[in-house]
Formats: C-alpha cells, structure tokens, sequence
C-alpha cells in the first residue's frame, strides 16, 4: 500500500497516533501485530510524521515530552533514521526450531578488549536446556576509521555485529536503543527473549536460561535492577535541562548494566518508540517506553550492576556483573568454570575402582580416595566463586 492510499485511512497525525496506541493490548502476541499489514507499511513509509509530543502517567507522576523542546535541543535524535552497515538479518531465523535468547551487547568500535574477552567467555552460541543463546555486539561509527576498518575485519570472523551509520556518543546512546527495537521488530520475530548489557561486565547463560524458563508465559514483564524515580541530574555528564524535562523525577527505568525483555514486548517497544521524543539519556529513554507500552517490571537482585549489589553476588547464581576489565573477566570465568568434566572424572575413578577391586588393595585403596575427593569438592565449588 503506497503512503498516499494510507493517508485515506489515517488522514492526520492524530489519527496515525491513535491508531498506535489503540494496538497497545496486552494480549496482543508478535504474529498478530505483524499481520498489522496497513499500519505496519505507513510506519515504515513515515516515521517522522508519527513522532510527537505525548502525555505519560504512571501511578506518581506525569510525564509531559514536548516534541518542540526535544528538537530544539537535541535535534539529530529527533530526526534520525536508522540506517546499518553492517547487518545480520539472518541471525534470528538460524534458530533451528529452539527457543531463542539473544544477548545484545551495547559496545564501542574501540573495544576490541572487552568484545574479545566476552566471545572467550559467554558471549557465544550456547544450548542450555533446550534453548539456543546467541550473541550480538550493537555499535555505531568511530571517528577514527581505523576502527571501522578493523570492526569490519571483526565481523568477517565473527557475525555477530550490528553497526549504525550515526556517530557514537553519549546522547547518541539512545539511538542504539530505539535502532535495536527497530531491527528486532524487522529482522527477529523468533526470538523468546533478550538480555541486553554492556561489554565490560560478566553474564551467566545458564543462570540466564533458567531464569527466563520461569517466566515464558509473560510476555508484558521486563526484569532487571529497578531504579526507581531517580534524582534528576542538572549538571555533570547526565545533565538534563529544565526546559528539556521539568520534573525532579524520572519515570521507573531499568538500569542499563543488564536487563531481559520478552520477545513479545517488541512490537508494542517499536510502536512507542515511533511516536515519542528520543530522550537523551539511554537508560530514562527506555523508561518511558516502556512506559508508553504498558510493560510491567520485575526487580531482581541477582542483576549486579551497582556497586552495592556487586558486593553480595555469587557468580555462580548471579545473572550479570556490571563493571569488568577484559582481564578480570577472564579470570572470574576460569574461577567459575570447574577445572576438570566432574561426571568424566567419575566414570573414570568408578572404572578404576572396578579394576582396583580385581587387582591390587593398594590401587584400590588410591582410587577411593580420589573418588571421596571429587565428590567432597562439588558441593564447596558450587559457592566458592565470591566477590
């Protein structure tokens, strides 16, 4: 359907918006907004005659974002279209009928350490009880071309890349989010969940995986560590202007380090994203979309991404640590690895024990105290990994 036959549908702004919100049911799953076919062709026809200034209310504030004030401040965020260089579109589909978790990781092109140390520890394809967990790094231009050069080089290895044409920066944060919301609705209908985080920080996939086992029939609950209406910034690196957002207070929001989101929950993510402002703190940003998309939170301790909670964190329980060196990386994971395949090392002493027994007493005696060895190491491994 070409834009000017949907105009006779949806003849004014107003109408587009109310037509979007008007899809925000929480009953609604992937395969029906998909079938959205007229709202699904305008949308992508003309993003920037949906965005406008909208009124959100949660259960203590009201949120009022004026579309004029953002594009007066913070213009590039309003206007931007997303564009990748480099794409996986096929990533999702290579699923082989499994339920699918994705781990998107926010990354810079300079961060070749830290995208290094997470593909040599958990940020590779895993099957775990029966779901398949990918990888994928999101990250924009550099100014030095060098890197892009060199991330272009990454991906010929890897795969496991999505690069925008718009620069990184701190505002620029953002983008990254509503880009990934963008591609996710385009390009991954099949995914169950995704964890998104950041490249410096330790993420637990089994720990994930059963997470989310206990929670595939809600599709309108996201789980991270909940800041909950934090203090407003006005000066520093996350300043916000009065003018921008007059209130002491932001909406609820996920911290940043680490959260998971239902596959589900996309389409309506998509659409809020479509029609509000683009804030320019990621993090807040993401707060009122989920706002807008009637999305429901669920806090969880085990998402270590401040430093107050990194202090009671079992790695082996933990769902993510925020806040890692590539080096620290590497070692926490080898210290949270057992040393040795226990059920192989088992079999073996059995084996040993069985031709001990038909041999000599001493042999005999050297493979029991090996075995009680092992099975006396198991239960101490499974808490010894401590901040």
């Amino acid at each position: 359907m070409a834009w000017s036959e949907y105009k006779e549908l949806y003849p004014d702004q107003e109408s587009i918006k109310q037509a979007i919100l008007d899809t925000r049911s929480k009953n609604s799953s992937y395969k029906s907004w998909r079938e959205s076919k007229e709202l699904y062709l305008a949308l992508r026809a003309n993003h920037s005659m949906v965005r406008q200034s909208i009124t959100l209310t949660d259960s203590n504030f009201t949120y009022q974002m004026n579309l004029s004030q953002y594009q007066l401040e913070f213009p590039y965020l309003q206007s931007y279209h997303c564009s990748l260089v480099i794409d996986q579109a096929g990533i999702c589909k290579q699923s082989w009928g499994k339920p699918l978790l994705l781990l998107a990781i926010k990354s810079h092109p300079k961060s070749f350490q830290r995208r290094a140390a997470s593909r040599q520890t958990w940020a590779k394809v895993w099957e775990i009880d029966s779901m398949l967990v990918k990888s994928i790094f999101l990250m924009a231009m550099s100014k030095n071309t060098e890197h892009t050069d060199l991330v272009n080089e990454e991906d010929m290895d890897f795969h496991d890349i999505l690069l925008w044409d718009f620069e990184e920066s701190h505002h620029n944060l953002s983008l990254k989010e509503r880009c990934f919301i963008e591609w996710l609705y385009h390009n991954c209908q099949e995914v169950e969940f995704i964890f998104k985080g950041d490249d410096d920080e330790f993420v637990n996939p089994l720990s994930v995986v059963r997470y989310v086992s206990d929670f595939v029939n809600s599709s309108t609950t996201v789980h991270g560590h909940l800041m909950v209406h934090s203090e407003v910034m006005r000066e520093g690196k996350y300043k916000v202007s009065e003018t921008l957002y007059p209130l002491k207070k932001y909406p609820t929001f996920l911290s940043g380090g680490g959260f998971i989101i239902p596959g589900d929950s996309i389409p309506a993510l998509y659409h809020a994203s479509i029609v509000l402002p683009v804030f320019p703190l990621d993090d807040v940003y993401f707060g009122f979309l989920l706002l807008a998309a009637n999305l429901t939170y669920r806090h969880d301790a085990r998402f270590c991404v401040s430093k107050s909670s990194k202090e009671n964190c079992k790695f082996l329980e933990t769902l993510v640590v925020h806040g890692m060196s590539p080096y620290t990386l590497l070692h926490i994971w080898r210290g949270s690895q057992p040393p040795w395949n226990w059920k192989t090392v088992v079999i073996f002493l059995l084996l040993c024990l069985l031709v001990a027994t038909l041999s000599s007493t001493k042999l005999l005696k050297q493979c029991y105290n090996g075995l009680l060895r092992v099975l006396l190491l198991l239960p101490s491994y499974k808490t010894h990994c401590r901040f």
